[in-house]
Formats: C-alpha cells, structure tokens, sequence
C-alpha cells in the first residue's frame, strides 16, 4: 500500500517523543554540518545515548523522521536524501555518447586526450 502524500496532523507517542528529542540534540550538535544523512543520525544515536544498532531500529527512526518531517517537527533542510543524482546532459551530443557509453565523455575526467 502505497504512503500517503503531504503534510500530516501528527502527534507522536511518549517514546517517540523521546526519540525525536534525541534527534534534535543530535541535529543541534551537528548544526554545521547539516544537512545530515538518516544514517549520520542512526549511528550517532548509537554512539552518545547507546540505542539499538540493528535494522528493525534503523527502519523504526527512518519512518519516525519521515512522519517527523511531514508533520513540520523536523525540516526538509536538516535531513539529506541520499539517492540516486541525475545530471542532465548539456548537449545533444552528450546525451548520445551518454547512452552508448562513449569514452569521450570522460576526457574532461580522467584528463586523457
């Protein structure tokens, strides 16, 4: 079933409550560093407060943040989605030696004539 889309009126259980105020310390202590990944997150939390370092608690703070943001209690700038990044090809001609796989793409890269 897929996820409901948008903002959402959410107001978090005790425990959850409490998770989220350990992210906004850590959110706090790393606020030059931001944006963070869920997973600078998860290990930091392992680091200072000893939590879980397992997948099920892993998936539990990743849907707690993704309920934590559409609810505005985390901002969208605080929490980097790490992903796939597509670079548009500037040319035609780009595009093409893109999608054969043409070295001459690369020769700016690998400085080779």
């Amino acid at each position: 079933m897929a996820r409901p889309k948008g903002f959402i009126a959410w107001r978090p259980h005790r425990h959850s409550q409490e998770l989220l105020g350990k992210v906004h310390a850590v959110l706090d202590e790393y606020r030059n560093h931001l944006p963070l990944t869920l997973r600078q997150v998860f290990y930091r939390l392992v680091g200072a407060y000893g939590d879980e370092k397992d997948e099920a608690a892993y998936g539990r703070l990743g849907d707690l943040l993704v309920k934590a943001r559409r609810a505005r209690l985390i901002g969208f700038d605080v929490i980097r989605d790490d992903g796939i990044t597509w670079e548009r090809p500037r040319a035609l001609g780009e595009r093409r030696r893109a999608h054969r796989g043409d070295p001459r793409r690369l020769r700016g890269i690998e400085g080779k004539p």
